[in-house]
């Protein structure tokens, strides 16, 4: 598997290279986005119905089938996406474009800002775990989705990184076993913060209060123009 991976992320940069010209960077693009998010949807598809067979040759037959379309597709898709799109959108990714560069780094890490805002649908104990955790509360663990995940750390996390338990599944059987886990801990999220999941990344370190999403999108795009503001300050003029 870990050789298809490769050979994925090898055929992805071949296809991106600069032979073909504007218009193939861009289609290549575009069509790395379709197969990246379509494969999303249909992964989604695939462990509902997996969860409803009661027959085990079915959800095997699934889990070889997401595994196995996320190295044809997943992968490849979202290499497309990045070089193809840092071809067209930055003149192969020349540094005057830095902006690129910080709104990768902004998606990476935004994601968890939105658990703590009043608007988020994540139950108030879960939105307490949060504010009272610090960066070194979280742990990346398998012991929920059978990948590698960032969480705050806790009984349920603990339990499963010492030696005389099973080894996770991999992804997404392991997500199949704890999916009943996951619901119950989240409609009792005020007993269950022991052992719930709480993704976040380390971020949580700077979530001190809940805040509604407007306050938080105007913080963001404030940011946005500071930060402009600053590059351009930085940038020679056209004088010089």
């Amino acid at each position: 598997m870990k050789r298809g991976v490769v050979i994925g992320f090898a055929v992805a940069v071949v296809l991106s290279l600069p032979f073909y010209g504007y218009t193939w960077n861009l289609f290549m693009h575009i069509f790395g986005a379709i197969i990246f998010m379509g494969n999303i949807v249909v992964t989604a598809a695939w462990v509902s119905l997996a969860r409803r067979s009661a027959v085990p040759e079915a959800r095997r037959f699934a889990a070889r089938g997401i595994v196995a379309t996320d190295v044809v597709f997943t992968t490849p898709g979202a290499v497309l996406v990045l070089l193809n799109g840092g071809i067209i959108g930055t003149e192969w990714f020349k540094m005057k474009a830095i902006w690129l560069f910080i709104a990768l780094g902004l998606f990476v890490v935004a994601g968890s800002i939105w658990l703590g805002v009043k608007e988020s649908q994540s139950p108030m104990a879960q939105k307490e775990s949060y504010l009272a955790a610090s960066s070194r509360d979280t742990v990346r663990s398998r012991s929920v989705t059978g990948k590698p995940a960032r969480m705050l750390r806790n009984e349920w996390t603990e339990a499963w990184e010492r030696p005389d338990t099973p080894d996770p599944l991999p992804m997404p059987l392991q997500g199949m076993v704890t999916m009943d886990m996951i619901q119950r801990t989240h409609f009792y999220a005020d007993k269950a913060q022991a052992v719930a999941f709480n993704p976040v990344g380390q971020i949580v370190g700077s979530m001190r209060q809940v805040r509604p999403a407007r306050v938080v999108v105007s913080e963001l795009i404030d940011g946005y123009y500071d930060a402009v503001e600053r590059l351009q300050g930085l940038m020679p003029s056209d004088d010089e």
